[in-house]
Parts: C-alpha cells; sequence; structure tokens
C-alpha cells in the first residue's frame, strides 16, 4: 500500500529527529557537567605548591592545616593559663601588701594615741 510507505518514511523521520534532539540535550547536558568539574576541579586543586609535578589533595591539606591550628590552639591556651596564674600571684600579693600597709598604719595611730 502506498500510504503505509508515507507513515514508514514519517515514523523514522521522527524517530531521526528525536535521536537528534535527544543526543543534542545530552550532548549540552554532559558539556554542562564538565564544565562544573573543571570549575570545581580548580577551586579544589593545589596549584600554587613550589614543585608542581606534586600533586595536593584539599581534604589532606585541611587536615594538616586544622592540625597545625589545634596544636598553636593548645599552646595559646597554655600560656593564657600561665598569665592568669601570674595575675592571681601578683593580685594575693597587693592584698597582702595592703593587709600588711593597714596594719602597720594601724600600729602607727595606735602608737600616737598612746602618745609617744
Amino acid at each position: 500500500m502506498p500510504g503505509d510507505s508515507v507513515l514508514v518514511e514519517a515514523i523514522s523521520t521522527v524517530g531521526l529527529l528525536a535521536s537528534i534532539t535527544l543526543t543534542a540535550l545530552v550532548n549540552r547536558r554532559v558539556g554542562r557537567v564538565a564544565k562544573d568539574a573543571r570549575s570545581s576541579r580548580a577551586q579544589l586543586e593545589n596549584d600554587h605548591q613550589a614543585d608542581p609535578s606534586l600533586t595536593s589533595n584539599l581534604r589532606e591539606d585541611m587536615d594538616e592545616k586544622h592540625a597545625e591550628s589545634m596544636g598553636l590552639m593548645k599552646t595559646i591556651t597554655k600560656d593564657i593559663g600561665g598569665l592568669r596564674g601570674d595575675i592571681r600571684i601578683l593580685h594575693q600579693a597587693d592584698q597582702a601588701t595592703d593587709e600588711r600597709a593597714q596594719t602597720l598604719t594601724q600600729r602607727l595611730d595606735d602608737h600616737l594615741r598612746k602618745g609617744h
């Protein structure tokens, strides 16, 4: 039948167009994914090393820097604790000095009142 060949041709054409459209959409999506992957890689890759042949992992770099920062924080915490202890000792010495001065002043007042 002559109408059947036209129908087959129309179905083939629609199938071909659908295939081309789908391929274009997939290629566009793959291109976008590739672009995003390049962008992510640029953000994550350590490209400022002295030796460019060495590669670096961002997570490893961050772990190393975190450990370094924590070590510094522990040192600072110890230093602050030591300073607090020093301040506490100075405060106690100042109080003791004030108490001794008050005692001496009181003794001098008592002595002067007695008429000596």
